[in-house]
């Protein structure tokens, strides 16, 4: 396995970009190691390795931005253990490892939908964050939900709409906007929570639901 990581951090330091490295930084998005190689070619490099359960484990718990990326895409997703699933998101501390876990394998694990229901609720704010954007991709690949499991999410994205963190407050924004999409009885359901005065939203954020949910009455 030695073998292989040396292989493949030589892939990544060929196709380092220092500039993007720096700008990430900067930004505050901190890595014990970022080459800033680009998403297109981080897949490119995973696709030259076979699937591999035990070199994935061993790259997604090293501070390495690539490494992280690459482990979701080389553990096959009907071979991915829900223990692992809970081990993996405890260690997910930035936005683009959460988006990139979740498109690349979460949300192709059999068990995704329970999973997004568990980490809804969670105190963890990447954890719930992880929850939002596997809630969206299951929506956009077409899985449903009853009034009772809509019931069961709303109350933590609500929560979520008024959190002072910018990127968590914007993730559940788009949750709740991508579950308005499905028909106008759960927008109406959906507004109806939203309003109850109890949830103390700002008038500004339930107007841009109403917006968004406007487009497809």
């Amino acid at each position: 396995m030695q073998n292989t990581i040396r292989e493949l951090k030589k892939s990544f330091r060929l196709a380092m970009n220092g500039d993007v490295s720096t700008s990430m930084r900067k930004s505050g998005i901190d890595y014990k190691l970022n080459f800033g190689v680009s998403l297109p070619t981080i897949k490119k490099i995973a696709a030259k390795f076979n699937p591999n359960p035990e070199l994935a484990d061993y790259l997604f718990k090293e501070n390495v931005r690539e490494s992280k990326i690459v482990a979701t895409l080389i553990w096959p997703a009907n071979e991915f253990p829900r223990e692992k699933a809970e081990e993996w998101v405890s260690l997910i501390d930035k936005l683009e490892i959460a988006e990139q876990a979740t498109m690349n394998l979460f949300v192709e694990l059999p068990y995704a939908k329970d999973l997004m229901f568990e980490w809804n609720n969670s105190n963890d704010v990447h954890t719930r964050m992880t929850a939002h954007l596997l809630l969206v991709r299951l929506l956009i690949k077409g899985h449903d939900l009853s009034v009772s499991e809509l019931d069961s999410l709303l109350p933590s994205l609500i929560r979520d709409l008024r959190n002072e963190n910018t990127t968590l407050f914007s993730l559940s924004l788009n949750a709740v906007k991508r579950l308005g999409r499905k028909d106008l009885s759960t927008r109406l359901h959906i507004l109806e929570k939203i309003n109850n005065e109890n949830n103390k939203l700002s008038g500004s954020v339930i107007e841009e639901i109403k917006t968004e949910y406007s487009y497809y009455a």
